[in-house]
């Protein structure tokens, strides 16, 4: 069972004063599309007490809005080293040239395309696809997937069978 903000509701007292007309509503609540709190499964349940309070940014970052929370995928690269392999060493360079500077390297003492160290990559150059773009551009059709970036996946656990 998903718990949202449908579910909340007023106590009918706090601190001895009647609360049933106060207005008091979840921020930007929507009863169309209620904001998820929890997710339970089978027997467990949720004992929430919840006290509003009114701010300001200046008091603490929890009351400001633009102290949101973002996240990026870390990106997966991999190469085509079959399709790097049929392209001269001139070529490479060429093709690592034309792309977005963040993602790759040639590297001059193996000729050899690289993979920027995963720490240093830019990811908004990483998920842009301008490199498949610039091989497709520069080479053919045939050249856009010498690069394949996806978001990394970690490992599933393999099922336990009883």
């Amino acid at each position: 069972m998903e718990v949202t903000t449908q579910h909340l509701r007023l106590a009918r007292e706090h601190a001895g004063d009647l609360q049933e007309d106060c207005g008091v509503l979840p921020v930007e609540y929507d009863p169309f599309y209620p904001v998820v709190i929890a997710k339970l499964h089978k027997n467990q349940h949720l004992k929430l007490t919840a006290i509003a309070k009114k701010g300001v940014g200046k008091m603490h970052s929890k009351w400001s809005p633009a102290s949101g929370v973002v996240f990026t995928y870390e990106p997966d690269v991999q190469l085509n080293y079959e399709k790097l392999e049929g392209l001269s060493a001139a070529e490479r360079k060429q093709w690592v040239e034309a792309c977005p500077p963040g993602l790759l390297r040639f590297n001059e003492v193996t000729s050899q395309v690289e993979v920027l160290d995963l720490d240093n990559i830019n990811i908004g150059i990483a998920f842009s696809s301008e490199c498949e773009k610039c091989a497709k551009d520069l080479f053919g059709l045939e050249h856009g997937d010498m690069v394949t970036v996806a978001p990394k996946v970690l490992p599933r656990t393999p099922p336990r069978h009883l």
